[in-house]
């Protein structure tokens, strides 16, 4: 597996991100749980790089760019309960 290894100028530490070529998550394996931790360890990961790459550039707009997207998605979330909730009266 291919490591990258990167400096931010605020920190001392050399920080690590490894599953750059997300050779990791190619890997088969008939065990589901398993599976999700591989898929959650991806997700995290990118997540990790673009708070380095992008939110310590700028973190007040990384903050409120964040936040204006996690308002959207509250809002979202009444009208998606309800549409599952007709989707489960026609399947009744």
């Amino acid at each position: 597996m291919r490591t990258k290894s990167e400096i931010h100028p605020k920190f001392s530490k050399t920080l690590t991100t490894s599953l750059k070529d997300k050779s990791l998550i190619h890997v088969m394996n008939k065990d589901p749980y398993y599976n999700f931790c591989l898929e959650e360890i991806r997700f995290y990961t990118e997540k990790i790089n673009e708070i380095i790459k992008e939110g310590l550039k700028d973190p007040k707009k990384y903050y409120e760019e964040s936040k204006s997207e996690w308002k959207k998605i509250y809002q979202m979330i009444p009208v998606m309960y309800m549409m599952n909730q007709i989707e489960e009266e026609k399947n009744n």
